[in-house]
């Protein structure tokens, strides 16, 4: 449950104040199943536990926000926006949230538009590492196209899990991303005239990303780094952005490339 308020400076700046208020409670069920060698089921139960406790947080916060860009059929073409947002959460934990996203839209030569993006976003404090958080990254391909948690875990443990600490996106408490496209209108691209009837957009891209994460005991792990290149097209069916990339990834053991999917506006 949450407010948020807006004072506007002038029509590309403002001043946003929130506060949420979040409460949450975890349970866990454990089944246990035991069958004979034909497979005929023996015995079943199950149990309920309660391994953490309900959380309650209070989420005060205050941005500045500016946004300058003009939109296009896929993503926005020229300007300029940002947001800096501080959250500091009190009640059953101590943290505080910041959050600093800017992005640039350059027209090279028209129809090229580049697109840059830089974003930190990170937990603070001593309750930054409790497991009961939402995570701050719900999927790696979100911030590194071609990735995945599943695909980390085998990098890290040397293709193998055994006696390896998995990866997990509750693990990331801070991530720092820089994110480049170069997009073009594939009719204007073809015939020199835009064309509102077919929103059809290709890019070119590379994105790099710096993950730091903190295991179960808050003990820093070492820093994980992505990066990604490739190529795409994105369409506008009827205001639904779909997005289709070859994606080659250049860490971890990720190696050839990939076919990625997406839905959503470009950044």
């Amino acid at each position: 449950m949450g407010a948020q308020a807006s004072y506007p400076f002038n029509r590309a700046t403002r001043l946003e104040l929130g506060g949420d208020l979040h409460w949450a409670t975890f349970e866990r069920e454990t089944s246990a199943f035991l069958h004979a060698q034909n497979g005929t089921l023996l015995t079943e139960s199950h149990a309920r536990t309660r391994p953490l406790g309900s959380l309650l947080l209070v989420q005060p916060s205050i941005a500045i926000v500016h946004d300058t860009t003009v939109p296009g059929a896929t993503g926005p073409l020229l300007g300029r926006r940002f947001r800096f947002e501080l959250a500091p959460s009190l009640g059953n934990l101590r943290l505080t949230t910041v959050l600093a996203d800017w992005r640039q839209y350059v027209t090279l030569a028209r129809p090229f538009t580049l697109a840059v993006r830089l974003k930190q976003i990170g937990r603070l404090g001593s309750g930054a590492t409790d497991p009961r958080l939402l995570p701050l990254v719900y999927s790696l391909r979100d911030v590194a196209r071609g990735y995945s948690a599943r695909s980390i875990r085998a990098a890290e443990c040397g293709g193998s899990r055994t006696g390896c600490t998995p990866f997990h996106v509750s693990q990331i408490r801070h991530v720092s991303s820089a994110n480049i496209e170069l997009r073009v209108p594939l009719v204007e691209l073809i015939s020199g005239r835009r064309s509102v009837a077919f929103p059809v957009e290709t890019f070119t891209f590379a994105d790099n990303v710096a993950l730091g994460r903190a295991d179960g005991a808050a003990h820093r792990l070492p820093p994980t780094w992505l990066s990604s290149v490739g190529a795409g097209v994105r369409v506008n069916a009827r205001g639904f952005v779909f997005e289709v990339a070859g994606t080659r990834p250049l860490t971890r053991l990720n190696s050839g490339w990939r076919l990625t999917f997406d839905f959503g506006p470009a950044f």
